[in-house]
């Protein structure tokens, strides 16, 4: 995975949190329906929510200046937004989140992050383990050369 993709997954991703942050903290409030024996639950602050996001998704950092800018309408929806980050972050993989409870569905893409954090920490040790390798098969070769260079002169 290149820098720049795993900034925009990183991008997306804190999207997705400012979301299910905003929508968790909105307290319910009861407004007047049509009928006075119904009430009806409404988030006070949804615009609230929807302004911080698009106000936050519009401020330019490093990560950001090269992601395309999400439609307010996918932005607003968490599904989709982890949906989006699923994709772009394992782009082999088929998108298939849990259904219902959003939570459930960061928990899913948080445990694939974790894979990839530990691959990665795999291939650096792959990586080191490699130059180790090619550090000690080049004292090898050095040791072997001076062992015959000795024994050349041994036989004059």
């Amino acid at each position: 995975m290149s820098g720049s993709r795993g900034e925009e997954a990183l991008a997306d991703y804190k999207r997705a949190f400012e979301v299910m942050s905003a929508k968790k903290a909105a307290p319910k409030r009861a407004a007047p329906s049509e009928s006075d024996d119904e009430v009806q639950f409404m988030k006070s602050n949804k615009r609230q929510a929807t302004a911080a996001l698009a106000s936050s998704s519009m401020k330019k950092s490093r990560a950001s200046e090269s992601t395309p800018k999400v439609s307010p309408l996918s932005s607003s929806d968490p599904a989709t937004v982890l949906a989006n980050l699923k994709t772009k972050v394992f782009p082999l993989t088929p998108v298939v989140l849990p259904e219902g409870d959003s939570s459930a569905s960061i928990q899913f893409i948080q445990s694939d992050l974790l894979q990839l954090f530990h691959l990665r920490e795999w291939m650096d040790d792959h990586a080191s383990l490699r130059a180790d390798l090619a550090a000690l098969t080049s004292q090898l070769h050095e040791e072997k050369d001076n062992v015959l260079a000795k024994e050349g002169r041994s036989r004059l």
